[in-house]
């Protein structure tokens, strides 16, 4: 065998037989994809649309798209103070029985008093699946509009329980010094 200087072995060819045809294969390397992709994605087009027009597959752009967003979304860092300062609203909702209000957590005037009667039957020593029967009954759904659940209902007791909701409308008192 002989090589090619692109350090391909070429098979060396008697006279009686037929050259044989090579054929190359190029993997596509995601940054490879990505140089290709990235433009025309930050023009604005679908996965589906770059397909369309590069020819590549929908799902190895978005492998590419996935292993280079630092490249085009770069994450800005929020200075410490600000992050601790700005803890008011996060991604996870309230726990059941309040609710979000101009960036404050407040009781909610619809499942506050829902909450309240679960409070009230369970001090009452109603065990959870009568508590359900009775919300049911009443025609009460849970926050999701969805039939109450035994998990839910223990989970709402038990937080009532140990009074980790009870901080959540609180407000540290002013001390008025006249």
């Amino acid at each position: 065998m002989t090589v090619r200087k692109t350090g391909c072995p070429t098979p060396l060819l008697s006279n009686n037989s037929s050259p044989l045809d090579i054929i190359e294969f190029f993997r596509k390397t995601s940054t490879c994809i990505f140089e290709k992709v990235a433009p025309l994605y930050r023009q604005g087009m679908s996965v589906t649309d770059i397909s369309i027009e590069t020819g590549l597959s929908r799902g190895s752009i978005w492998d590419s798209l996935r292993g280079h967003r630092h490249a085009l979304r770069p994450q800005v860092s929020v200075p410490f103070k600000r992050w601790r300062q700005g803890r008011g609203k996060t991604g996870a909702r309230p726990p059941f029985g309040y609710s979000f209000f101009q960036g404050e957590v407040i009781k909610d005037p619809i499942e506050y008093p829902t909450l309240h009667l679960i409070q009230n039957l369970w001090k009452q020593g109603v065990s959870i699946s009568s508590i359900i029967r009775r919300l049911e009954a009443k025609g009460v759904k849970s926050r999701m509009k969805k039939p109450w659940s035994y998990n839910v209902i223990k989970s709402i007791i038990r937080r009532l329980q140990d009074g980790s909701s009870d901080h959540l409308t609180s407000k540290p008192r002013s001390k008025n010094k006249t």
